[in-house]
């Protein structure tokens, strides 16, 4: 999908729920992305609840993260991509039942409606209109 809305012309942008720049698959990471004609890695810092590798210098796991903390620094990526679509992990896991998934639906959630002003929390003005679609992965 990202390979054929980028080849369209489309901008498009991968924020992934962990891993940080001095993760160990950083940089096979950001080679995929240009590949995929996605950018730049938008890296959050975040380590994986099951891998203690994707994180350097022993950064908090995804799902031990303050909620209001992990749905504020995707709100920045999403204000500056202003998405059409965004995809995201379905809310029971149902793919992997990986908890850092739940806990990513649940952030994408809540950082879609803070960053688009559809939520009575955090309405910003001038804030992008709200995606055309979002949507579980899968």
């Amino acid at each position: 999908m990202l390979a054929r809305r980028a080849a369209a012309g489309a901008r498009t942008a991968v924020v992934p729920s962990t891993w940080t720049a001095g993760g160990h698959r950083a940089a096979e990471f950001a080679r995929a992305l240009e590949i995929l004609g996605a950018g730049a890695p938008r890296l959050p810092g975040y380590a994986d609840a099951r891998n203690p590798a994707s994180a350097a210098g022993g950064a908090v796991r995804l799902v031990d993260a303050p909620l209001d903390e992990a749905v504020g620094r995707p709100v920045a990526h999403l204000r500056e991509v202003r998405p059409d679509i965004v995809v995201g992990h379905d809310a029971p896991g149902r793919l992997t039942g990986h908890p850092d998934h739940r806990r990513a639906h649940q952030i994408t959630l809540l950082a879609v409606r803070s960053a688009t002003g559809s939520s009575a929390s955090s309405p910003s003005p001038g804030s992008p209109p709200a995606p055309r679609r979002a949507t579980p992965a899968g």
